[in-house]
């Protein structure tokens, strides 16, 4: 599992670089075609294009670097997924295809990320008694 949050992290950093930071002009020619992308200008934040590239580049790094660290996974996989996800309305099936093998990494990452240490705690934060499984467990015990 390590492997691939960190594989997935250094992932997120290259992107973050080779498309935001380090050439920013890929992302402004992007911008200027989507302007509608620019969420912050849209929200009525004073950011011009180049302040977003930079900020969204600053974030994909940050997430990366969290992921990379295992601090919360599955905080950082749900918050980056949105972003993500938010793209299929603009472009659809082919940026579906495109983000399969991200949103199989983000799907495990999702479900199996959770420190043996913390695994209790969190599990104790199920609102409703006992989980599914421990039921069934409970279920099948000999009395």
């Amino acid at each position: 599992m390590w492997a691939l949050r960190i594989g997935a992290g250094i992932a997120l950093i290259v992107v973050a670089f080779a498309e935001k930071l380090a050439n920013p002009a890929m992302a402004l020619a992007f911008l200027a075609e989507h302007p509608d992308f620019n969420v912050a200008a849209l929200v009525g934040l004073p950011l011009g294009d180049l302040e977003f590239v930079r900020l969204a580049g600053a974030i994909e790094v940050l997430f990366g670097l969290l992921l990379i660290s295992g601090a919360l996974p599955q905080a950082i996989v749900l918050i980056a997924g949105i972003p993500f996800n938010a793209t299929l309305w603009f472009f659809g099936t082919t940026e579906l295809v495109g983000h399969l093998p991200v949103y199989a990494a983000m799907l495990v990452l999702l479900v199996y990320a959770s420190d043996p240490v913390l695994r209790p705690s969190v599990s104790a934060l199920w609102p409703f008694g006992l989980r599914p499984l421990e039921r069934v467990r409970a279920a099948l015990a000999p009395a």
